[in-house]
């Protein structure tokens, strides 16, 4: 999972986490797809959450799930956690805006 890389989020999405939310919503994104955006979105508002992925045992029919550390979540109790992975310190650092890169090229 380190190797993961994802843009930070415009400048707006700050104001606007129900978009975020709906957007993964229609789109149909799975639980880790959803956790890793979400993860960066949060970095991007420089305020760290972890993503906890866990699983089922083989013989009770292999499932896995994830979702973002102090979120609840109805499956947690059933699963065997097997992984949290912390932001990434890069994903915490503040983003230049666009007024700032702009200026930077000059």
């Amino acid at each position: 999972m380190d190797d993961i890389r994802l843009p930070g989020p415009p400048d707006v999405a700050a104001a606007h986490p129900g978009v975020v939310r709906g957007v993964l919503r229609r789109t149909g994104a799975n639980c880790s797809e959803r956790c890793l955006v979400l993860q960066r979105w949060y970095g991007g508002q420089r305020v760290a959450r972890t993503v906890v992925i866990v699983v089922t045992a083989p013989s009770s029919g292999f499932h896995a799930h994830a979702w973002l550390d102090g979120d609840s979540d109805a499956e947690r109790e059933a699963m065997v956690e097997i992984l949290r992975r912390p932001v990434p310190p890069a994903w915490l650092t503040p983003r230049r805006g666009a007024a700032e890169a702009w200026a930077g090229r000059r």
